[in-house]
């Protein structure tokens, strides 16, 4: 009995020393206040931060943090850390990271310990919580806490089709201003347009470790143009990217010149889900100082049938886009190949959005129109969109076609649909759309200028523009003003000059080049100067095709810009007046795209009437009238 007294009393001391040895503490339960966040809550989506943070209550030599991943989380990409542990090293491992400091160091208690991880896909939809652990170097554990659970909601599902109706519903929402951007720094998008369930990926060069994302779509929104969809909830980790790629020559040894930052990572990700509305998108991303750079982003319905379809010129966009050091137009290096994996210098980043575009979307959701939305490479991929529109429109400045972009318009406005062109210099260079090893099919386009990249008007296909627009390009950096006349074009509208109102390049119609039938020329504006010698002028032009096929070319940059008075140099500014007959002459334009039955070209009246009486059946409406400028001309000013 005493030998087995004296065996069980050993027992129980090497088991209490078992518990009070040095890994005795691991066992023993340490709390801690102890958080995680998510720079979205969306379920799924790639490529983003979570942030982990814990309090320690134990002082001690601080060797690693152990954090695991919410549950269904996944590692997606290339993880960068930010942190206040010195010399931070992340360890991958099954089911989440470990933390290393470089060479472990004294840390009190109440110190807080936090680290962001990039590259990870958001878990399943659902709540989660962590358990965050700190250790000391001797194994002891410094802190230890779950932490509050994060949800993570489901997508918000995409409707079957948007209705006609939602720019409507969408522009009675609350807009902000604060979408402006008053520094600017670079980035890029992974697609430059998306539909209802795509993710797009967003890459962006930054000093700034910490970034704040927004998404706004732009519209009218009671005047403040725009309004919040989309932001991240904490911060997005944000990184210096290499520099960008010269690529000098292609696969088949040919010069090309393509800067491309292909060569850059993912930096976060957005779900395109039904909380996008269709529209054109600013994507704003600061640091925090507030540099950033706005990324364009375009969100169509592939679905629905709307009766107008906007189309952006990205194409033309990247043509006159420098980053990397080259483009379209560079000496002695120009580009013959262009790729869209990059960002824009232009415009803080939007293109030539805000400097010659905005003015549509403003204007024309101002006006409740039913608007889809879409690249006009669209044109080129994805031309059933056109069959779900009565009215193409283009913007100011789409100069780069491919082939198939041409087509399709060609065989709309013949089978009966109609197109405003409201630009100039349009459809002019024909382009290779190409793949990019990076964002796949038609990223990047071939324009060498000469056999099948030269412009539409030249051999070896010859298929001027003018038989498609009236007229077609042929002066540039100019300046001319337009006198509203008795056309259709300017019922309604006070007959004052217009200044400015041929800019920055501006269309005629050609006699050496064969004529549309149906053509008819609304206004000629004579020019200043021209880089012609010959009759330097300017003509707006309306086409009808037959068949219902109509186009109406606007033929010069400006008129969009002034349809929400603000153009992107001094020079152009426009004038109250200018502006609100540029909105009368846009609502005829659309009335005659539409029916032409409303509209005639306007002779003297039997009854005696002044050629200036307004007449609503005969003119487009603006509409909502609420808050618009009158229709009538202001009073005093001359008729």
């Amino acid at each position: 009995m005493r030998r087995r007294r004296t065996f069980m009393a050993l027992l129980t001391v090497m088991s209490m020393l078992v518990l009070v040895g040095p890994l005795a503490p691991t066992s023993v339960a340490v709390t801690a206040s102890a958080t995680y966040t998510a720079s979205t809550r969306v379920a799924r989506t790639p490529t983003h931060t979570l942030k982990y943070a814990v309090t320690v209550t134990r002082s001690g030599t601080f060797s690693r943090l152990v954090l695991p991943l919410p549950a269904t989380a996944s590692k997606s990409n290339r993880h960068r850390i930010e942190g206040n542990i010195r010399g931070a090293r992340l360890e991958s491992v099954r089911g989440g990271f470990v933390v290393r400091a470089a060479t472990p160091y004294s840390v009190a208690a109440g110190t807080r310990l936090w680290v962001t991880i990039s590259g990870l896909t958001m878990p399943q939809a659902g709540s989660y919580a962590v358990t965050i652990t700190a250790y000391a170097s001797n194994g002891t554990i410094m802190a230890r806490g779950s932490t509050p659970t994060v949800p993570f909601s489901a997508p918000v599902p995409c409707p079957s089709a948007w209705p006609t109706t939602y720019v409507r519903t969408e522009n009675a929402r609350v807009g902000t201003a604060s979408w402006r951007l008053p520094t600017y720094s670079n980035g890029a998008a992974s697609d430059t347009s998306a539909k209802c369930g795509d993710t797009v990926t967003f890459r962006v060069t930054s000093a700034g470790t910490q970034l704040a994302v927004s998404a706004y779509r732009m519209g009218y929104y009671g005047g403040v143009g725009a309004r919040g969809v989309w932001y991240s909830r904490t911060a997005i980790r944000g990184f210096t990217q290499p520099a960008p790629l010269m690529i000098q020559t292609d696969s088949s040894g040919r010069t090309i010149n393509m800067p491309t930052a292909r060569n850059w990572q993912a930096t976060f990700s957005i779900r395109i889900d039904g909380s996008f509305a269709p529209g054109f998108y600013l994507i704003k991303v600061t640091d925090l100082s507030g540099r950033g750079s706005f990324m364009p982003l375009i969100v169509r319905d592939d679905v629905g049938s709307h009766d107008k379809l906007v189309l952006h010129s990205v194409a033309t966009w990247q043509a006159y886009n420098q980053f990397g050091g080259a483009s379209a137009y560079t000496t002695p290096v120009r580009s013959t190949r262009v790729s869209y994996d990059r960002p824009h210098l232009r415009n803080q980043g939007s293109g030539d959005f805000l400097g010659l575009e905005y003015g549509l979307v403003f204007w024309g959701e101002k006006q409740g129109f039913d608007f889809n939305y879409a690249a006009d490479t669209d044109l080129h991929s994805r031309p059933y969109l056109n069959d779900r529109a009565n009215t193409l429109v283009l913007m100011p400045h789409t100069e780069y076609w491919s082939v198939a972009m041409r087509r399709a318009v060609d065989s709309d406005v013949a089978s009966g649909k109609k197109l405003a062109s409201f630009g100039a210099n349009q459809i002019y260079w024909r382009i290779n759309p190409k793949p990019s090893p990076l964002t796949g099919t038609d990223r990047e386009y071939e324009i060498f200028r000469t056999g099948d990249t030269s412009r539409f008007r030249d051999s070896p296909d010859p298929h001027p523009e003018q038989s498609l627009l009236g007229a077609m390009f042929g002066c540039m950096h100019m300046d001319g003003s337009g006198t509203p006349n008795n056309t259709w074009l300017w019922q309604g509208v006070g007959k004052s000059t217009i200044p400015h109102l041929a800019q920055g390049e501006v269309d005629h119609v050609q006699d050496e080049f064969p004529k549309p039938d149906g053509l008819e020329v609304l206004t000629t504006m004579t020019l200043d100067t021209c880089g012609r010698a010959d009759d330097p002028r300017a003509d707006i032009v309306a086409v009808d095709h037959g068949n219902g096929g109509r186009v109406f070319n606007a033929s010069t940059f400006s008129w969009v810009c002034m349809l929400h008075g603000h153009c992107p140099w001094p020079e152009w500014a426009p004038t109250a007046t200018a502006q609100q007959q540029i909105g009368q002459a846009t609502m005829n334009v659309f009335s005659w795209l539409d029916d032409g039955s409303q509209l005639q070209s306007l002779a003297e009246p039997e009854d005696g009437s002044s050629l200036n009486d307004f007449r609503e059946q005969r003119i487009g409406t603006l509409r909502p009238t609420s808050g618009m400028p009158p229709l009538q001309p202001p009073p005093g000013e001359p008729n």
